[in-house]
């Protein structure tokens, strides 16, 4: 059995990385930020276009969550969304909300959030991408 334990784990790790990879990858090429939460919104990984959208290392990031960076006007509309959508399909369909960068200022952000699974179903991640749209007009 600690063999079979031990070459989950391996292969648990191996999908992390090339999970990992694309991820950064896609998000150097599209230079919008990325977020991968536990399933508690605590910050596990994010690329520098997210840090730098909110002031953030990646290490203070890791002591946050995706509630504790988001107005609290905001957070029963993330709540039903993670409810009805992407707990049931997987995915939730684009959103605008704000964020409140390290300095305090809050920003709107357009943001679309996917679950991301381990190799049993069973929910392991939350992956956000995030486009700041200060210069845009919407919220």
């Amino acid at each position: 059995m600690t063999d079979e334990l031990t070459e989950a784990k391996a292969r648990l790790a191996r999908s992390r990385e090339k999970f990992h990879t694309l991820t950064m990858a896609l998000a150097r090429t599209l230079g919008e930020g990325i977020v991968l939460c536990a399933m508690d919104g605590k910050v596990v990984q994010a690329n520098q276009a997210y840090q730098d959208m909110l002031g953030y290392s990646l290490k203070e990031l890791r002591k946050k969550t995706y509630q504790e960076l988001t107005p609290a006007k905001w957070r029963d509309l993330e709540d039903k969304l993670r409810e009805e959508q992407i707990m049931k399909r997987g995915w939730c369909e684009v959103y605008e909300k704000e964020y409140v960068r390290k300095d305090g200022g809050v920003f709107p952000v357009r943001t679309q959030a996917w679950l991301v699974r381990d190799e049993g179903g069973r929910p392991l991640y939350l992956l956000g991408i995030f486009r700041d749209i200060s210069g845009e007009a919407g919220l």
